[in-house]
């Protein structure tokens, strides 16, 4: 090595020893690693002690224990001293202070002195009040505000709805309304509430205003409480303390109203909003009608589930978008009720429901599920769109008692689960363009069969045909099934009877193959 190398080396090691001394001569603070290498190298302190949480008043019968105490930040080299009414109490020198066997005496404000290197603070002060009756409430605040100790900590003596005790500890005039303290209570069952301002509690008269975020795939339906509005912001005036709930999913709306009513009130409902695309109604009140005179729709509804049963009537148009169930009741009236595409209705009737001048408009899927009669009155209409399907699981009727009543079956008819026979009576036409599939037992038509669709039969089963028919349509019928006409029928043009099984009539014995086109055919 060359001497100027050795030369510079040497005043190298002499500035890092003296940056070195610099260092180590300052109050730094040093963090190192699990290796030992240094992390973070911070100059230390100076602040006097910090308070991150101060002595709380407290209210205490006489003859019990009384306590405060403080949490600080450092509390390295930190002396204590307790202070009662500005003067030090004697070997009270530790983080708490316990009082015994409190009376009269001990009653004053009491703070603590912090004191380290750094300096010193003093905590704010904190009350020891006594509550010689035992009831929540200091002996010296219930006079000055009452001018005794008869008032319970529970009562609400200014009749603001917060009680004694919560305006108490809130510090209000318990004797004024107008200084009441109010809470906001919001519960939720999903979704995501920002509260604007956000506050522990509101004086009386500020606003507050809400507003609910769903998360995905959810949607907001409503807010139901001390509020019932499908608003959303929602701003509240805080004259009271209140509860809402946010919904996030459907809501089970319930006829309440026992002597009837219309629909579209929502006073009729609980809660008390009336029932929307995205909710559910429920009617299971016995005995009522409930009206429908304009627009009315909900996701699933709930009809009847005793007797005697409830009734739907009105001229409006009833929309269902979701699952729902007959179980037993009528509707009536001149409008229509929709089972939209996708929804579905359950007729689920242990006994008899009632389709009274109405229209039964199915979009979606009906299920018959009950061994009940259907009954249709004064031109009722089942309607079972293209697309859609009405699937009989019984062996009830479509039973009548007045006027010229129809199913016009656009979609799929489907007759299955039970061998017996299911009976459509002379006061109910079928009109078929879709297709009718009778998979186990007996279809008994004694109305009327117009078929400008198709009818599938299985092996086994039977589609009997009283009252005659007509159409363009076909019939398949595979080894072992049977189709009768035992009234007068007639087969228009294009009409077609397929398969291997046996085709009857009054007169005799149609044989019917895959290409056999009856061209008007019309017998007896």
């Amino acid at each position: 090595m060359k001497p100027w190398a050795r030369k510079s080396v040497g005043a190298a090691a002499a500035l890092v020893f003296l940056i070195a001394s610099l260092a180590h001569s300052q109050n730094s603070r040093f963090l190192f690693d699990a290796n030992g290498n240094l992390l973070v190298q911070s100059e230390e302190t100076t602040a006097p002690p910090q308070i991150i949480s101060q002595p709380q008043n407290r209210v205490v019968v006489p003859g019990e224990t009384g306590s405060f105490f403080v949490v600080v930040a450092d509390t390295r080299a930190l002396a204590y001293q307790w202070r009662f009414s500005g003067g030090n109490i004697s070997g009270a020198t530790n983080d708490a202070l316990l009082l015994q066997n409190v009376d009269i005496n001990h009653e004053g404000e009491y703070c603590v002195v912090l004191t380290s290197p750094r300096g010193s603070v003093t905590s704010a002060p904190a009350l020891l009040m006594i509550d010689s009756d035992a009831d929540g409430l200091p002996d010296s605040w219930e006079k000055t505000y009452f001018t005794n100790l008869s008032q319970s900590a529970t009562a609400d003596f200014d009749g603001d709805g917060i009680s004694n005790l919560t305006e108490f500890l809130d510090g209000t005039n318990p004797t004024n309304s107008a200084s009441a303290l109010f809470r906001l209570t919001v519960l939720t069952e999903g979704g995501m509430i920002e509260l604007t301002p956000t506050q522990l509690s509101y004086t009386n008269g500020a606003s507050v205003t809400l507003t609910a975020t769903a998360f995905s795939p959810d949607i907001f339906h409503a807010w139901t409480g001390d509020t019932n509005t499908r608003s959303n912001p929602l701003t509240l005036t805080m004259n009271a303390n209140k509860t809402v709930l946010a919904h996030f999913y459907p809501i089970d709306f319930l006829w309440t109203n026992l002597a009837g009513g219309d629909w579209n009130d929502a006073s009729n409902w609980n809660p008390n909003l009336v029932p929307a695309a995205i909710d559910n109604a429920i009617i299971t009140n016995n005995n009522l009608t409930v009206t429908l005179e304009s627009a009315g729709e909900c996701l699933g509804l709930t009809l009847g589930d005793s007797s005697p049963p409830p009734t739907l009537t009105g001229s409006g148009t009833l929309t269902l978008h979701g699952a729902s169930i007959w179980t037993v009741g009528t509707m009536s009236g001149s409008g229509r009720t929709i089972i939209e595409t996708g929804a579905s209705l359950d007729i689920a009737n242990p006994n008899g429901i009632f389709l009274s001048t109405r229209t039964l408009d199915n979009g979606g899927t009906v299920v018959w599920t009950g061994p009940g009669n259907i009954n249709m009155i004064s031109s009722a209409v089942i309607t079972n769109r293209a697309g859609a399907s009405f699937h009989v699981q019984n062996v009830g009727t479509f039973n009548t008692f007045s006027g010229v009543n129809r199913f016009d079956n656009g979609g799929t008819f489907r007759k299955s689960a039970n061998n017996g026979t299911l009976t459509i009576p002379s006061g109910v036409s079928f009109n078929n363009s879709g297709t009718v599939e009778i998979q186990t037992g007996t279809l008994l038509c004694n109305g009327g069969f117009i078929n400008n669709g198709a009818v599938n039969l299985s092996a086994g089963t039977t589609n009997t045909l009283t009252a005659g028919g007509s159409g363009a349509g076909t019939f398949l019928a595979p080894a072992t099934a049977l189709v009768e006409w035992t009234g007068g029928f007639k087969l228009d043009a294009g009409a077609q009877l397929n398969g291997a099984g046996l085709y009857r009539t009054s007169v005799g014995t149609l044989t019917a193959n895959a290409n056999l086109v009856v061209e008007n055919l019309d017998l007896p």
